[in-house]
């Protein structure tokens, strides 16, 4: 049998060698799928994790571009709020716009009363702390405003001047309780004094007489009489009568006319020049 063997060993080795060139050629080649055997092995043994490998990649790029998404909108966001607060300063920009045209146009008509002119100022200070006791303008002995001088608006009085430089003047207002004004209630005639409690919609009016007529909606006004100010200024409207601690003389509350909490533009009263006159 070797000796069989041996007589055909060079063909035997042929033989061998076309199997492994065949073999190499099928791992070059592949079947006629387009995959050789060992490529088969391989594929099946390595599939599942390369499936999961693969399921992992579509993950990470979902995952990427959800923060590539959410970039975008935080900036989105940050812009849209910006926007917005710009649109809210712009929106009080045209209120405040809106009421100042408003008390421009009221100051159009107004009318002083017989013997002043007026003048108008704008407010352009106010103290957090003193929000109801005190304004500063923007005029002053330059334009002709001195101390003791009615400040008004045509809704009603405001207050009265008491210190002026050449191009402001303070102004106390009716609702500090320093302030005291002089008044008429009408339509009964009862005089008084009205002080400022510190509030925005509130004023004490004291009578001076033990019999008054006055009562709940009765307009008070200037009365000319002791306190500098010219006759006849609108301060407000009585809201109720009571009597006073003593029992004998009579209180009331009176609301103001004037917005004294959103002043923009007043009007300062100044005695009207005298004419000039003379015998031709």
């Amino acid at each position: 049998m070797l000796r069989y063997l041996g007589r055909y060993q060079r063909s035997i080795g042929y033989l061998l060698t076309l199997v492994v060139v065949i073999c190499l050629v099928s791992w070059v080649k592949g079947d006629e799928r387009g995959i050789s055997w060992p490529q088969r092995i391989w594929i099946e043994a390595t599939s599942p994790l390369a499936a999961a490998l693969s399921r992992a990649r579509v993950r990470v790029q979902r995952v990427i571009r959800s923060l590539m998404e959410i970039g975008a909108l935080e900036v989105q966001n940050r812009e849209l709020r910006r926007q917005l607060a710009e649109m809210e300063s712009l929106k009080a920009q045209v209120e405040l716009l809106r009421e100042e045209n408003r008390q421009l146009r009221a100051m159009l008509g107004f009318r002083p009363p017989p013997g002043c002119d007026s003048i108008s100022a704008r407010v352009i200070a106010r103290s957090p702390v003193r929000w109801f006791a005190e304004v500063l303008l923007d005029r002053g002995t330059a334009d002709g405003v001195s101390p003791g001088q009615a400040v008004t608006t045509p809704a009603g009085l405001v207050g009265r001047v008491t210190h002026a430089t050449p191009r402001n003047a303070r102004v106390l207002l009716i609702t500090d309780p320093a302030s005291g004004v002089g008044v008429k209630v009408l339509p009964g005639g009862d005089y008084g004094v009205v002080l400022g409690q510190g509030l925005p919609d509130l004023l004490q009016l004291r009578f001076f007489s033990r019999e008054i007529r006055a009562g709940p909606g009765d307009l008070v006004v200037t009365s000319g009489l002791g306190s500098g100010l010219p006759a006849g200024l609108l301060v407000g409207r009585v809201t109720r009568i009571m009597k006073a601690e003593d029992g004998l003389t009579w209180l009331a509350t009176v609301a103001p006319s004037a917005d004294l909490a959103s002043l923009h533009y007043v009007l300062v009263l100044r005695a009207a020049p005298a004419e000039e006159g003379g015998d031709g």
